[in-house]
């Protein structure tokens, strides 16, 4: 990690962003029928099994993400609002999250000492994500994530990492490689920015691409970090991700979508 980076001042302000849009429910025709991802289940082991239940705005966004436990014990709920000045991110614990965009820059505050900024680019894919985290009793860390993309799939993340933890300077990088296969994914028709999916995934970009994942390799990471991973997908009648096993504590994931 490069020590410019322990200057580095993010700043939230609570102005905003015009998203794209998609037409009107009532006017697409039932040639433009659009599949929106309506339910996300992940089989877990041990009974760690959950599932995520979507709703969207006419013009195709996400407005509410509801995940239960099975069989149905409610978790959390996320309620995303879109204006002219915005969005706000809005979680069942009353946490509110307001994210701010300056031409192609997306600022916010992550809980109370984490402040992070997004670059975009013409198409609303981000391509930097920049961060500085003030911690207890001195602790901080600065950090970047790069993200190349290629016919609307992230193909590769590249991450650095700088820091004091009890009086100890860390420094991490690393790059994530992604592969693809030719299938519509199951955000393929979601109006939601990428970037914003991207954010309710932890950053990970497992589904936020135009594909499905066919494989993640982690490279020059930290040995115990070092994953590598291998999809298995299905798909159902309208060529759409079915099923997906994927890697670590995750036996396997089912998707479920609604026709618009």
């Amino acid at each position: 990690m490069k020590r410019q980076f322990k200057h580095l001042a993010i700043t939230a302000i609570a102005v905003s962003a015009v998203f794209t849009s998609c037409k009107e429910e009532d006017k697409i025709e039932p040639e433009d029928e659009v599949i929106l991802l309506e339910k996300f289940i992940r089989n877990g082991h041990h009974n760690h099994s959950t599932y995520t239940v979507f709703e969207y705005d006419a013009k195709h966004r996400i407005t509410k993400r509801s995940v239960y436990y099975y069989p149905e014990i409610l978790y959390y709920t996320q309620a995303i609002t879109y204006n002219a000045a915005g969005v706000l991110l809005k979680y069942s614990s009353g946490e509110k999250i307001t994210f701010t965009k300056k031409g192609n820059k997306i600022s916010y505050i992550e809980g109370v000492n984490t402040s992070i900024e997004i670059e975009v680019n013409d198409q609303e894919l981000p391509v930097n994500q920049t961060w500085v985290q003030k911690g207890e009793s001195g602790n901080w860390e600065i950090g970047r994530k790069t993200f190349t993309w290629e016919n609307g799939n992230l193909i590769r993340a590249d991450w650095e990492y700088y820091g004091e933890k009890d009086g100890k300077e860390y420094e991490v990088s690393g790059t994530v490689t992604y592969t693809y296969d030719n299938k519509k994914s199951p955000f393929y028709y979601c109006a939601t920015p990428k970037w914003f999916l991207m954010y309710m995934y932890s950053w990970l970009g497992d589904y936020c691409s135009e594909n499905n994942l066919e494989t993640k390799w982690n490279l020059e990471f930290p040995e115990y970090w070092r994953t590598d991973y291998t999809y298995i997908n299905a798909y159902n009648d309208d060529g759409f991700l079915a099923t997906q096993r994927g890697p670590h504590s995750v036996i396997g994931e089912g998707f479920e979508y609604m026709k618009r």
